[in-house]
Protein backbone atom coordinates (compact mmCIF):
# COMPACT_ATOMS: atom_id res chain seq x y z
CA UNK A 1 0.00 0.00 0.00
CA UNK A 2 1.43 3.17 -0.68
CA UNK A 3 1.39 6.28 1.36
CA UNK A 4 2.19 9.79 1.33
CA UNK A 5 4.49 9.85 3.99
CA UNK A 6 8.22 10.06 3.36
CA UNK A 7 10.73 7.48 4.93
CA UNK A 8 12.82 9.57 7.70
CA UNK A 9 15.81 9.48 5.54
CA UNK A 10 14.50 10.87 2.65
CA UNK A 11 12.49 13.16 4.59
CA UNK A 12 15.27 14.42 6.20
CA UNK A 13 17.14 14.61 2.47
CA UNK A 14 14.68 16.10 1.09
CA UNK A 15 14.36 19.04 3.83
CA UNK A 16 18.10 19.40 3.64
CA UNK A 17 17.80 20.07 -0.31
CA UNK A 18 15.44 22.44 0.12
CA UNK A 19 17.25 24.46 2.54
CA UNK A 20 20.76 23.88 0.68
CA UNK A 21 18.20 25.32 -2.69
CA UNK A 22 17.35 28.42 -0.59
CA UNK A 23 20.95 28.86 0.45
CA UNK A 24 22.04 28.72 -3.19
CA UNK A 25 19.10 30.88 -4.21
CA UNK A 26 20.44 33.56 -1.71
CA UNK A 27 24.21 33.14 -3.20
CA UNK A 28 22.81 33.91 -6.91
CA UNK A 29 20.88 36.88 -5.70
CA UNK A 30 23.73 38.59 -4.16
CA UNK A 31 26.29 37.64 -6.89
CA UNK A 32 23.64 38.70 -9.23
CA UNK A 33 23.55 42.08 -7.59
CA UNK A 34 27.62 42.61 -7.09
CA UNK A 35 27.94 41.93 -11.07
CA UNK A 36 24.87 44.50 -11.91
CA UNK A 37 26.52 46.93 -9.94
CA UNK A 38 30.09 46.45 -11.28
CA UNK A 39 28.64 46.81 -14.42
CA UNK A 40 27.07 50.04 -13.99
CA UNK A 41 30.11 51.65 -12.36
CA UNK A 42 31.92 50.20 -15.43
CA UNK A 43 29.66 51.90 -17.87
CA UNK A 44 30.01 55.54 -16.05
CA UNK A 45 33.34 55.32 -15.97
CA UNK A 46 33.88 54.32 -19.85
CA UNK A 47 31.23 56.98 -20.26
CA UNK A 48 33.20 59.87 -18.18
CA UNK A 49 36.53 59.02 -19.85
CA UNK A 50 34.66 59.40 -23.31
CA UNK A 51 32.78 62.52 -22.27
CA UNK A 52 36.44 64.10 -21.51
CA UNK A 53 38.17 62.81 -24.11
CA UNK A 54 35.31 63.89 -27.17
CA UNK A 55 34.99 66.76 -24.66
CA UNK A 56 31.27 66.92 -24.42
CA UNK A 57 32.16 67.94 -20.53
CA UNK A 58 34.57 70.57 -19.38
CA UNK A 59 37.87 68.43 -18.06
CA UNK A 60 38.74 71.36 -15.94
CA UNK A 61 35.78 71.04 -13.93
CA UNK A 62 35.09 67.06 -14.04
CA UNK A 63 38.51 66.11 -14.83
CA UNK A 64 38.82 62.05 -16.14
CA UNK A 65 39.31 58.73 -15.13
CA UNK A 66 42.83 58.17 -16.10
CA UNK A 67 44.18 62.25 -15.05
CA UNK A 68 43.05 60.68 -11.67
CA UNK A 69 44.87 57.97 -12.16
CA UNK A 70 47.74 59.89 -13.05
CA UNK A 71 47.36 62.70 -10.56
CA UNK A 72 47.16 59.85 -7.69
CA UNK A 73 50.15 57.75 -8.76
CA UNK A 74 52.22 60.99 -9.28
CA UNK A 75 51.49 62.00 -5.72
CA UNK A 76 52.53 58.29 -4.29
CA UNK A 77 55.55 59.09 -6.25
CA UNK A 78 56.62 62.16 -4.64
CA UNK A 79 55.39 60.84 -1.49
CA UNK A 80 52.48 63.44 -0.93
CA UNK A 81 49.29 61.04 -0.88
CA UNK A 82 51.14 58.65 1.47
CA UNK A 83 51.42 62.07 3.82
CA UNK A 84 48.20 62.81 3.70
CA UNK A 85 46.64 59.14 3.91
CA UNK A 86 48.74 58.46 7.11
CA UNK A 87 47.78 61.66 9.30
CA UNK A 88 43.83 61.22 8.31
CA UNK A 89 44.02 57.50 8.92
CA UNK A 90 45.82 58.66 12.26
CA UNK A 91 42.83 60.84 13.08
CA UNK A 92 39.93 58.76 12.18
CA UNK A 93 41.32 55.77 13.80
CA UNK A 94 41.96 57.77 17.08
CA UNK A 95 38.71 59.35 16.69
CA UNK A 96 36.70 56.75 16.24
CA UNK A 97 38.11 54.22 18.95
CA UNK A 98 37.79 57.29 21.78
CA UNK A 99 33.66 57.56 20.48
CA UNK A 100 34.00 53.60 20.78
CA UNK A 101 34.94 53.91 24.13
CA UNK A 102 32.94 57.01 25.77
CA UNK A 103 29.34 55.70 23.59
CA UNK A 104 29.22 51.64 24.34
CA UNK A 105 29.68 51.89 28.08
CA UNK A 106 27.40 54.89 28.23
CA UNK A 107 24.94 53.75 25.44
CA UNK A 108 24.55 50.76 28.06
CA UNK A 109 24.27 52.59 31.23
CA UNK A 110 21.94 55.07 29.82
CA UNK A 111 19.50 52.32 28.27
CA UNK A 112 19.52 50.94 31.92
CA UNK A 113 19.28 53.35 34.40
CA UNK A 114 16.93 55.41 33.42
CA UNK A 115 17.99 57.70 36.07
CA UNK A 116 21.10 58.23 34.90
CA UNK A 117 19.24 58.61 31.26
CA UNK A 118 17.39 61.67 32.30
CA UNK A 119 20.25 63.16 33.56
CA UNK A 120 22.22 62.98 30.62
CA UNK A 121 19.58 62.71 27.97
CA UNK A 122 19.13 66.71 27.58
CA UNK A 123 23.08 67.21 27.25
CA UNK A 124 23.07 64.62 24.46
CA UNK A 125 19.80 65.55 22.57
CA UNK A 126 21.14 69.54 22.46
CA UNK A 127 24.25 68.54 21.42
CA UNK A 128 23.19 65.83 18.53
CA UNK A 129 20.63 68.45 17.56
CA UNK A 130 23.13 70.88 17.12
CA UNK A 131 25.43 71.14 13.52
CA UNK A 132 29.08 70.08 14.69
CA UNK A 133 30.22 72.11 11.80
CA UNK A 134 28.54 75.12 13.85
CA UNK A 135 30.90 74.55 17.18
CA UNK A 136 34.27 74.05 15.30
CA UNK A 137 35.19 77.67 15.56
CA UNK A 138 34.77 77.10 19.38
CA UNK A 139 36.62 73.70 19.58
CA UNK A 140 39.73 75.86 17.44
CA UNK A 141 39.63 78.66 20.42
CA UNK A 142 39.56 75.73 23.03
CA UNK A 143 42.15 73.13 21.75
CA UNK A 144 43.90 75.55 19.52
CA UNK A 145 44.84 74.47 15.78
CA UNK A 146 46.49 71.34 15.78
CA UNK A 147 46.19 67.18 16.30
CA UNK A 148 43.22 67.66 19.60
CA UNK A 149 41.16 70.14 17.89
CA UNK A 150 40.74 67.74 14.93
CA UNK A 151 40.42 64.77 17.09
CA UNK A 152 37.63 66.69 19.36
CA UNK A 153 35.66 67.55 15.66
CA UNK A 154 35.49 63.76 14.54
CA UNK A 155 34.75 62.26 18.38
CA UNK A 156 31.98 64.85 18.24
CA UNK A 157 30.87 63.61 14.96
CA UNK A 158 31.34 59.72 15.33
CA UNK A 159 29.84 59.32 18.84
CA UNK A 160 25.93 59.97 19.02
CA UNK A 161 24.88 57.75 15.85
CA UNK A 162 27.05 55.21 18.03
CA UNK A 163 25.31 56.47 21.69
CA UNK A 164 21.79 56.54 20.41
CA UNK A 165 21.69 53.32 18.83
CA UNK A 166 23.53 51.50 22.03
CA UNK A 167 20.98 52.91 24.16
CA UNK A 168 18.11 51.92 21.69
CA UNK A 169 19.38 48.15 21.55
CA UNK A 170 19.47 48.07 25.55
CA UNK A 171 15.74 49.02 25.81
CA UNK A 172 15.27 47.03 23.30
CA UNK A 173 15.15 43.67 25.75
CA UNK A 174 12.36 41.79 25.58
CA UNK A 175 10.97 42.44 29.02
CA UNK A 176 9.07 38.76 29.36
CA UNK A 177 12.61 37.67 29.34
CA UNK A 178 14.05 40.02 31.90
CA UNK A 179 11.39 39.17 34.36
CA UNK A 180 12.03 35.68 33.84
CA UNK A 181 15.70 35.88 34.09
CA UNK A 182 14.61 38.27 37.73
CA UNK A 183 12.26 35.65 38.60
CA UNK A 184 15.06 32.91 38.43
CA UNK A 185 17.15 35.49 41.04
CA UNK A 186 19.68 36.39 37.68
CA UNK A 187 21.96 38.79 38.48
CA UNK A 188 22.87 41.89 36.42
CA UNK A 189 25.81 40.73 35.74
CA UNK A 190 24.29 37.74 34.18
CA UNK A 191 21.76 39.26 32.83
CA UNK A 192 23.48 41.69 30.90
CA UNK A 193 25.89 39.57 29.72
CA UNK A 194 23.02 36.45 28.59
CA UNK A 195 20.36 38.57 27.35
CA UNK A 196 21.13 42.79 27.10
CA UNK A 197 24.38 42.24 25.16
CA UNK A 198 23.72 39.76 22.61
CA UNK A 199 20.10 41.39 21.88
CA UNK A 200 22.17 44.88 21.43
CA UNK A 201 24.77 43.57 19.01
CA UNK A 202 22.57 44.55 15.46
CA UNK A 203 21.89 48.08 17.36
CA UNK A 204 25.96 48.21 18.18
CA UNK A 205 26.79 47.03 14.51
CA UNK A 206 24.47 49.68 13.37
CA UNK A 207 25.09 52.48 15.46
CA UNK A 208 29.35 51.45 14.52
CA UNK A 209 28.16 51.70 10.46
CA UNK A 210 26.57 55.59 10.67
CA UNK A 211 29.78 56.13 13.23
CA UNK A 212 32.11 55.51 10.33
CA UNK A 213 30.33 57.59 7.70
CA UNK A 214 30.28 60.34 10.61
CA UNK A 215 33.97 60.11 11.19
CA UNK A 216 35.06 60.00 8.01
CA UNK A 217 32.88 63.19 7.14
CA UNK A 218 34.28 64.60 10.65
CA UNK A 219 38.15 64.01 9.77
CA UNK A 220 37.49 65.58 6.44
CA UNK A 221 35.80 68.80 7.89
CA UNK A 222 37.91 68.62 10.47
CA UNK A 223 40.93 68.92 7.84
CA UNK A 224 39.56 71.64 6.18
CA UNK A 225 39.55 74.50 9.19
CA UNK A 226 41.76 72.89 11.38
CA UNK A 227 45.07 71.40 9.71
CA UNK A 228 47.15 71.45 6.02
CA UNK A 229 48.24 67.90 6.05
CA UNK A 230 45.42 65.45 5.75
CA UNK A 231 43.01 64.30 2.63
CA UNK A 232 40.56 67.15 3.67
CA UNK A 233 43.55 69.91 3.40
CA UNK A 234 44.25 68.27 -0.02
CA UNK A 235 41.01 68.41 -1.36
CA UNK A 236 40.83 72.24 0.04
CA UNK A 237 44.12 72.90 -1.76
CA UNK A 238 43.13 71.46 -4.90
CA UNK A 239 40.40 73.07 -5.21
CA UNK A 240 42.18 76.48 -5.11
CA UNK A 241 44.51 75.40 -7.13
CA UNK A 242 41.36 74.17 -9.68
CA UNK A 243 43.06 70.54 -9.97
CA UNK A 244 40.13 68.64 -10.07
CA UNK A 245 42.15 65.63 -10.60
CA UNK A 246 43.65 65.85 -7.25
CA UNK A 247 40.36 66.79 -5.65
CA UNK A 248 38.91 63.63 -6.92
CA UNK A 249 41.96 61.42 -5.89
CA UNK A 250 41.07 62.45 -2.41
CA UNK A 251 37.31 62.30 -2.99
CA UNK A 252 37.32 58.72 -4.00
CA UNK A 253 39.89 57.75 -0.83
CA UNK A 254 37.45 58.98 1.38
CA UNK A 255 34.45 56.97 -0.51
CA UNK A 256 36.67 53.76 -0.96
CA UNK A 257 37.37 54.10 2.51
CA UNK A 258 33.94 54.07 3.85
CA UNK A 259 32.79 51.39 1.35
CA UNK A 260 35.58 49.19 2.86
CA UNK A 261 35.12 49.64 6.34
CA UNK A 262 30.93 49.68 5.77
CA UNK A 263 31.69 46.07 3.99
CA UNK A 264 34.03 44.48 6.61
CA UNK A 265 31.44 45.66 9.38
CA UNK A 266 28.17 43.73 7.64
CA UNK A 267 30.47 40.90 7.59
CA UNK A 268 30.99 41.16 11.42
CA UNK A 269 27.15 41.44 11.77
CA UNK A 270 26.40 38.53 9.45
CA UNK A 271 29.13 36.53 12.18
CA UNK A 272 27.74 37.62 15.04
CA UNK A 273 24.11 37.46 14.17
CA UNK A 274 23.71 34.23 12.20
CA UNK A 275 20.05 34.06 13.42
CA UNK A 276 18.86 37.23 11.66
CA UNK A 277 20.20 35.71 8.23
Amino acid sequence: MVTGTLPPQQAAATKALGAGGGGIRALAARQQRKLIGTASVTVFVILWQLSADREWINPLFTSSPTAIVSAAREMWTNGQLGTNVRSSAELFAVGFVVSILIAIPLGIAMGWYRWLDAIVDPFVSMLYATPRIALIPLVLVWAGIGFESRLIVVVLAAVFPLLINTIAGVRATDPDLLRVARSFQASDLAIFRTLVLPGSVPFIVSGLRHAINQALIGVVVAEFFGGNVGIGALITSAGLELRTDVAFVGVFIVAGTAMVLTGALRYLERKLTPWQD
